[in-house]
């Protein structure tokens, strides 16, 4: 479909046409009666007339006939007459010349004002949508504003070896909504740093309902020469987490050579200089409580698994001011503490 528009500026094109086509053609005319001045001013009135019926029927209003009036006094006066003639010529191009510039004049006066409509029109649409994101962007922030918390403040990670698998199972520590565990019987060093540092990670990103994270990492006694690795990945240890080490808790008769208490105490004396870290001595705890084992001389047995895990959240309560507890029993000491560890924030 041609527009409006497209419509007025092909009329206004045809138009200069014309206008174009008169002019040239009186031109002429005039010229060739320049040069037939005798005898030939009839015939040429003759094809004035008929050039000028001719425009008629392309629709115009202004005929030859106008410009060169029917008279034998305007034929016989020759070279004046034709004078006077071009000036009559001029003059009513030039009104053509007038009548299409105003028409011009109005057609652009007509365009601008449909312009500045539109333009009004899309700035009356433009406020609208800007009205309507602001109460937008105002009610976003107003239930960012209200949003509620994460439902825990702290979220606690046990990270170990067979020692922390065996706690967990006795003590039932991930039956705590913020507790987790990620332990492996025999494991070190390179199980740390290959598997269970990327698994720390990868709950940290799970649990979205966790504000922050603190981490219990016991390990060691599997790969006791390993301390400068262990130490090295303490000490880059991201700041996502807050790290707790615990001791490598003693060992008894029937334990490997490699892991006598000797060589723990070494690996301890050197643990608890990582200053990123918060450390647990629960080595010297026991030694002075008293400790028991599965027969294997590594491995505890049940209330040595309570007396460990109860001390090691104790430190945690008190890290985090929390009550103190007084029960003597380990067992209710450590869900007391569990209690208060695992408290929602609503």
């Amino acid at each position: 479909m041609i527009s409006t528009e497209n419509v007025e500026n092909m009329k206004k094109k045809i138009t200069r046409i014309l206008v174009c086509i008169l002019i040239v053609v009186c031109v002429w005319n005039v010229s060739a009666r320049v040069f037939n001045q005798t005898g030939k001013m009839d015939s040429e009135y003759k094809e004035n007339n008929a050039n000028a019926r001719a425009q008629r029927s392309d629709g115009q209003n202004v005929t030859l006939e106008d410009v060169l009036p029917e008279t034998e006094a305007s034929m016989q006066s020759g070279g004046s007459d034709i004078g006077l003639k071009n000036e009559n010529i001029a003059v009513n191009s030039g009104n053509l010349s007038d009548q299409n510039e105003k028409n011009d004049e109005k057609m652009d006066a007509d365009e601008k004002i449909e312009t500045e409509q539109a333009n009004q029109r899309s700035e009356s649409t433009d406020d609208n949508d800007g009205a309507d994101s602001l109460i937008t962007d105002d009610k976003t922030a107003a239930d960012e504003n209200t949003e509620d918390p994460c439902e825990y403040e702290t979220g606690y990670i046990f990270l170990g070896d067979s020692r922390f698998y065996l706690m967990n199972e006795e003590c039932k520590i991930e039956d705590v909504p913020n507790f987790f565990v990620v332990s492996c019987p025999g494991m070190g060093y390179a199980w740390l740093a290959d598997t269970a540092f990327p698994k720390v990670q990868s709950l940290q990103r799970q649990h979205t309902e966790i504000k922050n994270w603190v981490v219990i990492c016991g390990l060691g006694v599997n790969d006791l020469t390993s301390i400068r690795s262990y130490l090295n990945k303490y000490r880059k240890w991201p700041a996502s987490s807050k790290l707790y080490l615990l001791s490598v808790n003693p060992t008894k008769s029937g334990a490997p050579a490699r892991c006598n208490n000797q060589r723990i105490e070494a690996f301890n004396s050197r643990l608890k200089k990582v200053k990123n870290a918060t450390y647990i001595d629960s080595y010297r705890y026991l030694t002075r409580l008293g400790y028991g084992t599965k027969g294997d001389g590594i491995h505890y047995d049940s209330s040595t698994n309570w007396a460990v895990y109860s001390y090691v959240l104790e430190q945690l309560n008190r890290n985090t001011g929390g009550e103190p507890v007084t029960e003597s029993d380990c067992k209710e000491r450590a869900k007391k503490l569990e209690d208060q560890l695992s408290q929602k924030n609503y």
